[in-house]
């Protein structure tokens, strides 16, 4: 019986001093940092989705791994349910991306940097980031409003050659149409 209590007291000690390595956390991976796609809407079933939106999304790859209910663009009625948004977030060339869609609803990316349009595009626009590292690109159709990011670290940049590579598969899969 004497040593049970050394034994007890030393495993306490164990696992004392494992608290303090587990609440660091490792760099880049903390409890604050969540998805894009969990960051820009409310995650949900394709299903629930799609029954809360007025409008027939473009689906930018049948293998897309997470959907997400996305608040009104910057448009004239925010708080309208019929102006919201879906978002995909898929895996393409070995990159996650998020393709945001909206109803265009009188919204528009005219206040963005503009930069040559895409295929059939009409409209281009990046709208984070700068000429350089543009981190999300923005586009709209007659009815609809799209933003394409790729799912990166907070302070990283894209690679820019792939990233409008895959602007173009999405334009020529009918994403300006």
């Amino acid at each position: 019986m004497r040593f049970v209590r050394p034994a007890a007291l030393i495993a306490a000690l164990f696992s004392l001093t494992a608290v303090p390595v587990q609440a660091e956390g490792v760099p880049g991976f903390t409890a604050t940092d969540k998805p894009l796609i969990e960051q820009r809407g409310l995650p949900m079933s394709a299903q629930d989705a799609m029954e809360r939106i007025t409008f027939h999304p473009f689906v930018p790859s049948p293998n897309y791994a997470e959907v997400a209910l996305l608040p009104a663009l910057h448009g004239d009625d925010k708080e309208n349910p019929q102006n919201r948004g879906i978002g995909y977030e898929y895996s393409s060339g070995g990159q996650i991306y998020i393709l945001r869609e909206w109803p265009l609803a009188g919204a528009s990316f005219d206040r963005y940097p503009s930069i040559p349009a895409e295929g059939t595009c009409s409209t281009g626009h990046f709208t984070e980031g700068t000429p350089q590292h543009m981190r999300a690109l923005a586009w709209t159709t007659p009815t609809l409003a799209f933003a394409l990011q790729p799912d990166i670290p907070q302070g990283g940049n894209p690679n820019l050659k792939l990233f409008r590579k895959e602007w173009g598969r999405l334009v020529k899969l009918g994403a300006c149409r």
